[in-house]
Order: C-alpha cells, then structure tokens, then sequence
C-alpha cells in the first residue's frame, strides 16, 4: 500500500481535486492529506465516472421541441 499526498476541495475532505509526489506549501495549496492508494477518495480521483457528452444538435431540437414559441421565432 503506497501513501498519497493529496488536495482535497475543502476542508471536509470528500474529494481529492490534486496529488503531489511530496507534502506541499500549505498557504499555497490548502486543504493538504495523506491517503492511502486504495483509499475510495483516491479511486474516484483516478477513475472519476464517464461524462456524457451529448450532441449539440439533438439538444437543440430537443429544446425547440420543449419550446414551440422559441421555434416559431427562428422560422
């Protein structure tokens, strides 16, 4: 098991947003740990879920299906 220094987004430490190879400033880079590799903070760090990406065309019709008023002003 290998030891991580990392950034958590606040000082809740849910998420880690940055790991380092060594312990860094504090006044520069706040909200500092130590984590464990296998650590569940660590692997939805490195494994974050996939984004879907949505085609901007079909959430323009999508839209203007929603809003007929919107749709009668572009035509």
């Amino acid at each position: 098991m290998t030891t991580l220094f990392v950034q958590f987004e606040d000082d809740e430490e849910l998420k880690i947003v940055s790991v380092f190879g060594n312990q860094q400033d504090a006044d520069v880079y706040p909200n500092q740990g130590v984590v464990a590799d296998n650590d569940p903070r660590y692997m939805a760090f490195i494994n974050p879920p996939p984004v879907i990406v949505t085609n901007p065309l079909d959430k323009l019709k999508a839209f203007l299906l929603a809003n007929p008023d919107v749709a009668a002003i572009l035509e």
